[in-house]
């Protein structure tokens, strides 16, 4: 009969990568996927994160490399046989000799794979979980076996029943009206399992006609032509119903349905057949699954006898089980021996000569060899000396035996032997012997089921090593029981607390060493280790002598084969030299600060790692005040130096690092920053690359603020280019200069009739003295493009009162200016037209030297000027007043009209200007030109500073 099969588990395989190298992480990933193995994976690369994965990933298999940085896979190894002894652990390495994967199989890792023969990695795991599914089904079953033995007996009963049934069907309807007998359930359903459809259909009901009626009105279903998949269960609903017990129904009859029929339909029908409460169970053996059965039952009824329900219902799964194999059984020899040359263990028959009769083709598994080779072999081919020694000793004992006729005829032999394979190596094996007998009971020959018990072995002696490990460890390490007492106390113990370990044995933990806990309160402690099942981290502890001494601890909670607390195992570190080097680098470091606090700029460590990232592990505490981060910020990832850099400056810096990485040349680079509310500022990066053991690069150096400098050089190149410019215009000025003069003697001369020449000479020499003026500003100025026009007038005006010999008592000055900067564009015509207005003044306005008062005014435009800027972007506007008190200009005199040099320059240059000229009189006269400026560096600055 064909063997029934196990529902998949749909849970992938769970796979633990202790791996330093992402690329060879993901070679084995691929490897195992091109082997057809669905997993997920935790790649893992420190001790720290193996330890936690071992407890929260839970791995089905382990594959480890076997050098790691600051680990290596033989204490992993050390770590996974404490903590997951069941576990397969496979080394995946391309450093490892013959002699030392021996020793690690020796001391029980499950396999050794090399790096550069992948192609056996996928045979390899599928192998190793194979066994350790084996192992581990066995477990369970005899752990559920041990359990039930006195439920088992309650069903003595029962079990003969089962054993008087040798019908199938029978055994259903048994089953399903003793559990509706011993339940009281009010209702009952009976399914079987289809191993094709992996579902279940229903084969017996009890009370549940008017629901079958129900099925039919709502839902158009006949209840008994139902088929419940198992996909269409949630995860935890199928491990409930394959768990062989009595479990209750996640959501009632809704749960029970699958979810495959509305949730309010299902209440209608459970509120119709008044039904509270749901249960169902699977019953199975040895993993085969052979039906389950719901029971239902109404308000005010309860479940009675679960535990005889479950008992009862895997005594009929062991019945079914029984008929199945004595059917299978029944058919033909062919089917007979068809098992056996199947099974996983080895049959082997020998004759009383001991020689092989028979052999299972399950050998080639076993020892490499095929039937026809083993069949031919001897026994000395077959075994160690040391095994053929044993296995003649009991053959001469259990023959002795036979001769005295009073040995049981039944009995038989267990044996260790070492057997020889097909490759030379040789595997350890459990042989179970016993007589054949032919029917008159005498001994013809021996029936031996071997079993590869390799596994075991090396588990043996990993315990053992383990044992003699435990003690020669350099950590202390301790285990109590569930009463914190002292069970277990090395070697290492001895020497660091000074006890001895039969002094402590049984003495309270608490009491010996006192532990003190400086950074957590003992409640914490003990919290975080019932949370997490395990908790790492800085104890005191105290010595014999009274001493007391810091330890690194990691405590684990051991448990039970139940999941029960059965005490702790603390490893326990002597860390006194590395506190006190610690405090020594407390005070080296806080030296340092105290240093770099007082060197101007940042001076810090940048590192480079190998996957091209960057983290920065010291700087001074200057990064505050150039980056906006904390030192702690920047230890692990510098991306936040980054950001304050100005986006036009952020590739070429990076690009400086990288070329400085490849060609291991000094850094250096000019870039700006620039922090929320505060100015940009340039800053100068210099520093001195070295490349460490793992392909890091490590840059010594300091970051200074050179914005002043910066804005020093910026100021220097304008003006020097300011100067090239006025350099390169002065000559094109002075050019112009004296067409103005060779222009106003012409005008001079065109009106020279009735003027003397002396008063021809003055009003010219008057004029050049003007612009003359204006160049000798602008030598004297630190600025050759603009002169104080004010400080001009003022000179330009008392020439004129020299020139005119005029008393300070008879015509006074009064000025109304304001410090303001002209061009020499502007600064010409200006002169020019105040030299004309006030020597009119002198000549006319006080005749017969009458005293009088002369006004000049100059002041930007208050409101009252033709144009006023529309935004700052807009040069300035201005107004320069000429007023005197005289005797005023003669009554509707146009002054456009007048024939005079003076008056007609004033007015061309006014509209040279583009200037408003308003002209009033009397009393006095006053002359208002309102006329637009150019952008000054003045206005520049008050612009862009917000004057």
């Amino acid at each position: 009969m064909k063997k029934k099969q196990n529902c998949p588990d749909p849970t992938p395989l769970r796979l633990l990568l202790l791996e330093d190298s992402p690329a060879d992480a993901e070679l084995v990933a691929c490897e195992l996927q091109r082997a057809g193995i669905a997993f997920s994976s935790k790649l893992v690369k420190a001790k720290k994160e193996f330890i936690k994965a071992l407890s929260e990933f839970l791995p089905q298999v382990i594959l480890s490399d076997f050098k790691l940085p600051g680990f290596d896979g033989l204490a992993a190894l050390e770590i996974a046989r404490l903590q997951v002894p069941d576990t397969p652990f496979i080394f995946v390495s391309g450093s490892i000799g013959e002699e030392k994967a021996i020793e690690l199989l020796a001391q029980g890792a499950s396999d050794y794979i090399l790096k550069d023969n992948l192609a056996r990695l996928g045979p390899a795991v599928k192998r190793v979980v194979e066994e350790a599914l084996l192992k581990l089904e066995k477990k369970i079953a005899e752990e559920e076996l041990r359990l039930h033995v006195a439920e088992l007996r309650q069903l003595a009963e029962a079990a003969e029943r089962f054993v008087d049934i040798n019908d199938l069907d029978k055994i259903y309807r048994y089953l399903a009206q003793s559990i509706g007998t011993i339940s009281g359930a009010d209702y009952l359903m009976l399914s079987l399992y289809d191993d094709k459809l992996q579902a279940l259909r229903p084969k017996i009901t009890s009370g549940l006609e008017p629901f079958r009626e129900i099925i039919r009105q709502h839902f158009c279903v006949d209840l008994m032509q139902m088929v419940f998949h198992f996909k269409d269960m949630r995860r935890e609903e199928f491990r409930d119903f394959v768990s062989r017990r009595l479990v209750p129904v996640r959501d009632g009859l809704y749960g029970l349905c699958n979810r495959k029929f509305p949730r309010a339909a299902c209440r209608t029908v459970e509120k119709l057949l008044t039904i509270d409460s749901m249960y169902q169970m699977g019953f199975s053996w040895e993993n085969q699954l052979f039906g389950g059965f719901s029971l239902w039952f109404k308000k005010g009824n309860e479940l009675k006898n679960p535990a005889l329900i479950e008992a009862l219902a895997n005594q009929a799964a062991v019945s079914i089980k029984r008929l199945l194999a004595e059917q299978s059984l029944r058919e033909s020899e062919a089917k007979y021996r068809l098992i056996a040359e199947n099974t996983a263990e080895t049959i082997s028959v020998l004759d009383l000569d001991l020689k092989f009769t028979y052999v299972s083709p399950s050998i080639i598994r076993l020892r490499g060899f095929t039937v026809e080779e083993s069949l031919n072999q001897t026994m000395q081919q077959t075994l160690t000396p040391d095994s053929l020694a044993r296995i003649q000793a009991v053959f001469l004992e259990e023959m002795a035996l036979e001769a005295t006729g009073k040995a049981n005829p039944k009995r038989s032999r267990t044996l260790e032997l070492q057997e020889y394979c097909k490759d030379g190596s040789v595997v350890w094996v459990e042989n179970s012997m016993s007589f054949l007998r032919n029917d008159q009971g005498q001994a013809i020959g021996f029936l031996a089921v071997s079993k590869d018990i390799s596994e075991r072995k090396r588990a043996e002696e990993q315990n053992r090593y383990q044992a003699e490990l435990l003690q020669n460890v350099s950590d202390a390490i301790i285990a109590t029981n569930q009463n914190n007492n002292i069970q277990v106390w090395n070697k290492a113990a001895e020497r660091i607390y000074g006890w001895k370990a039969e002094e402590v044995i049984g003495r309270m933990l608490h009491d010996v060493l006192k532990p003190e806990y400086p950074y957590q309160s003992r409640e914490e402690v003990m919290s975080l280790l019932e949370k997490e099942g395990v908790w790492s981290g800085e104890i005191t502890h105290h010595l014999r002598d009274g001493r007391q001494i810091p330890v690194h601890s990691t405590i684990t909670i051991l448990n039970d084969a139940d999941g029960n607390r059965s005490g702790v195992v603390s490893v326990n570190h002597d860390i006194s030299e590395r506190k006190r080097a610690e405090e020594m680098l407390l005070e080296r470091d806080q030296l340092l600060k105290n240093l770099t606090a007082q060197v101007p700029g940042m001076v810090y460590t940048f590192m480079r790692k190998p996957d091209g990232t960057y983290r920065i592990p010291y700087t001074s505490n200057a990064i505050r005040g150039i980056f906006g981060v904390s030192p702690q910020d920047v230890v692990e990832d510098a991306a936040a130096i980054f950001k304050p850099m100005l986006a036009e400056d952020r590739p070429a810096v990076v690009a400086s690092i990288e070329n400085s990485a490849l060609t291991l040349t000094t850094w250096q680079a000019e870039y700006r920053v620039q922090l929320p509310g505060q100015p940009v500022r340039w800053m100068l990066g210099q520093s001195d690359p070295i490349r460490l053991a793992d392909g890091s690069i490590l840059w010594y150096g300091f970051n200074t603020d050179i914005t002043e400098r910066k804005q020093a050089e910026e100021l220097i190149r304008a003006s020097l280019k300011e100067k090239e410019v006025l350099l390169q215009e002065i000559h094109h000025r002075v050019k112009n200069n004296l067409q103005i003069i060779s222009g106003l003697l012409t005008l001079q001369a065109n009106q020279a009739s009735g003027k003397s020449l002396d008063e021809i000479f003055c009003a010219s020499q008057d004029r050049i003295r003007s612009i003359a003026l204006i160049h000798e500003k602008l030598y004297r100025s630190h600025n050759l493009a603009e002169i104080a026009f004010d400080e001009y007038l003022r000179t330009l005006i008392e020439s004129l009162f020299t020139t005119y010999a005029i008393a300070a008592d008879r015509i006074t000055l009064q000025y109304e200016m304001e410090p303001i900067l002209f061009t020499i564009e502007k600064a010409i015509p200006l002169g020019l037209i105040v030299n004309e207005l006030i020597t009119n003044a002198l000549k006319h306005a006080f005749p017969e030297g009458r005293r009088g008062k002369i006004r000049i005014a100059l002041q930007k435009c208050r409101g009252t000027a033709r144009r006023v800027p529309a935004d700052r972007d807009q040069p300035p506007c201005y107004e320069l007043i000429i007023a005197d008190d005289g005797i005023g200009l003669p009554s509707g005199q146009i002054l456009e009209q007048r024939k005079s040099l003076g008056m007609n320059l004033v007015f061309m240059l006014a509209r040279q200007l583009q200037a408003e000229l308003k002209v009033n009189s009397g009393p006095g006269a006053e002359f208002r030109l309102v006329f637009p400026g150019l952008m000054t560096s003045k206005d520049n600055h008050e612009k862009n500073h917000g004057a």
